[in-house]
């Protein structure tokens, strides 16, 4: 078996327009030139109108940022070597749920997708970074979630932790890839 990795990769979505954009990629309302057609994707969290179910908690926040991060994209995967090699994807789906939701508690996962319909299966999922204010307010706080190179590093560390039972690994610390 060759060696396989755990992949995780965020982003954040500044604007209502990249929520939307990552949205509409997600649930495969707008064409994807790499995706298969008539291959079925499997909703794991939400559903299709996640751009809505966002909005719809911006609009419960009672102050908001110009500035603030409107959203998470985050994908997670492994290598495509370890989906050719047999990695259970049931197994690997769970894990990877039960932590993207241990991992942003307190946070909205507005849409989870399992995307089978590329040529290496993985999860996108799209969160809006709620937090409570000491005042019990809400508030959007991404800094909470991926405050930092260091929070960051751990962050891929704790996933492929997760996902270790597996036979995936945790790429090079510190590396670019």
């Amino acid at each position: 078996m060759a060696e396989a990795f755990a992949i995780l990769r965020t982003k954040k979505l500044k604007t209502p327009g990249n929520v939307a954009g990552s949205a509409s990629h997600i649930e495969r309302s707008r064409p994807t030139h790499n995706a298969r057609p008539g291959v079925a994707n499997e909703w794991l969290a939400g559903g299709p109108g996640m751009y809505a179910q966002a909005k719809q908690i911006w609009d419960s926040v009672p102050k908001m940022r110009s500035d603030a991060v409107r959203g998470i994209e985050v994908l997670l995967t492994a290598s495509p070597e370890a989906f050719q090699d047999g990695l259970d994807v049931d197994a690997w789906k769970a894990q990877s749920m039960a932590w993207l939701r241990k991992q942003f508690k307190g946070a909205q996962i507005v849409g989870a997708c399992l995307h089978l319909d590329e040529s290496t299966p993985h999860i996108q999922a799209i969160i809006v970074p709620t937090d409570l204010k000491p005042d019990g307010t809400l508030q959007l706080n991404c800094k909470k979630y991926l405050g930092g190179a260091a929070k960051l590093s751990a962050m891929q560390t704790s996933y492929a932790s997760a996902v270790a039972g597996l036979g995936l690994k945790r790429g090079v610390q510190g590396s670019k890839a």
